[in-house]
């Protein structure tokens, strides 16, 4: 499995299309996304990680955690993707909302835990969503397997209502 980052400029420009910029990472913090009102982090925590955002200064609040950051980094980038059509008044996707073959979904209280294999390595993600974690499991799932240019391009594209590879 190759190496996670969140400093190389393809998701640096991916960001700036969000409006969103790359803060200095602090203490367990790996990297930070700001568009000066929210900020999204990429926390080290307890053997894991943890993307969390905070809103015009608040309190933190989890979004996934994962004992490895490639869903953290994709689940960034699904965010930031979503964020940058928001910015360009692009409609949301059209995406499938039934699980994707090879997927697991247990909802466990206020959180739902998607698990799927990558190159015969098991991958868990967990959505701490609250209420919302289901919906956010199947979004990503759904999206999960992209290779992640294609999937920064089809944000990026007025015209695409769903990423081509899902046609």
């Amino acid at each position: 499995m190759t190496a996670v980052s969140f400093d190389d400029p393809e998701l640096l420009a991916f960001a700036e299309q969000a409006r969103m910029v790359s803060l200095p990472p602090r203490a367990d913090v790996l990297a930070r996304f700001s568009d000066m009102e929210i900020i999204d982090a990429v926390v080290a925590r307890d053997g894991g990680y943890l993307l969390e955002t905070s809103s015009r200064g608040g309190a933190a609040h989890p979004v996934v955690s994962s004992t490895t950051l490639m869903p953290i980094r994709r689940e960034l980038v699904l965010r930031l993707g979503a964020a940058a059509r928001h910015r360009h008044r692009m409609p949301r996707f059209e995406l499938p909302t039934a699980l994707p073959a090879d997927f697991d979904l247990v909802e466990r209280d206020d959180r739902a835990e998607l698990t799927w294999q990558v190159a015969g390595e098991a991958m868990t993600v967990a959505f701490l969503t609250g209420q919302f974690a289901v919906n956010d499991a199947l979004r990503f799932a759904q999206l999960a397997r992209l290779p992640e240019a294609d999937l920064m391009a089809a944000y990026l594209d007025p015209a695409a209502r769903t990423p081509t590879l899902l046609q």
